[in-house]
């Protein structure tokens, strides 16, 4: 419905400023090492035959699940302890269900101080959909946790993480804040491994 309500707007869609620099920082950071340039898809743009085309390669996903269609398939095949809130009862937050109770991580918003914060989701695992091939999904409460996570994974202190050295499938969340509309001073909260090939439903 809300991609409904925007094309009036704007017919060519929507992209969140904090998506779009860490676009940009991803592609500067896979050119810096050397990988191959990775091919750019919208997921706005993704629907049937071009959705299923898509899910069966080696995946960078940048954005939550109700905004891009690609984490919000893989994250149900996911076994991740990271979950995210319910855009349908606009639900903005990220719930850690690996501890009892639940801990809930919700973005604070602006106050008069002109400071908040925001969090960011890192998951790396196989491919739910493609045999050999991995996912990493990227994805904060607002666009400032998505690039929060993305200076994140391209940083030295991601690559020193065990589970990053160790290529096992993982969740991680970091927490920033945003001053003056940027994400300054990230810290990682969680980072532990997951398991893989099994499934869980739900947001």
């Amino acid at each position: 419905s809300s991609d409904l309500e925007f094309q009036r707007f704007e017919p060519s869609g929507l992209l969140g400023v904090g998506d779009a620099i860490a676009l940009g920082e991803i592609q500067r950071y896979v050119g810096k090492i050397g990988a191959p340039e990775p091919q750019v898809v919208y997921a706005a743009r993704l629907s049937g035959d071009a959705l299923n085309e898509t899910l069966k390669h080696t995946l960078i996903s940048l954005g939550g699940p109700d905004a891009n269609v690609v984490t919000r398939e893989a994250v149900k095949l996911i076994d991740s302890r990271l979950r995210f809130g319910d855009p349908t009862i606009n639900e903005i937050a990220i719930r850690d269900t690996g501890v009892v109770p639940p801990r809930l991580y919700a973005p604070s918003t602006p106050g008069h101080d002109d400071a908040t914060t925001d969090y960011g989701v890192i998951l790396r695992a196989p491919n739910p959909t493609a045999p050999g091939k991995e996912i990493m999904i990227i994805a904060g409460s607002f666009g400032h946790g998505t690039l929060a996570g993305t200076r994140y994974v391209t940083s030295p202190a991601f690559l020193t993480l065990p589970v990053s050295k160790a290529r096992d499938a993982f969740e991680s969340l970091v927490e920033t804040d945003v001053v003056r509309d940027a994400p300054q001073a990230v810290r990682l909260v969680i980072a532990r491994s997951i398991q893989t090939g099994t499934a869980t439903s739900g947001t």
